[in-house]
């Protein structure tokens, strides 16, 4: 099953998944270089390091 989420910040978007066994996160990142992503900040590391399931990153 494939589901859509969005929240106010990266810790209401996981927490808006209905997260079940066995599931994962696709999860794409943006085509910026490693000194831009220092500088924007990375929701995409927050996401990766609490995630309640597995992340599968996806490059831009």
């Amino acid at each position: 099953m494939l589901q859509v989420v969005t929240g106010n910040g990266w810790a209401q978007a996981l927490d808006a998944a209905d997260w079940q066994d066995g599931e994962i996160l696709a999860l794409g990142t943006s085509p910026f270089g490693d000194v831009a992503r220092v500088f924007l900040g990375s929701w995409s590391g927050k996401i990766i390091r609490y995630s309640p399931v597995p992340v599968l990153v996806l490059p831009g």
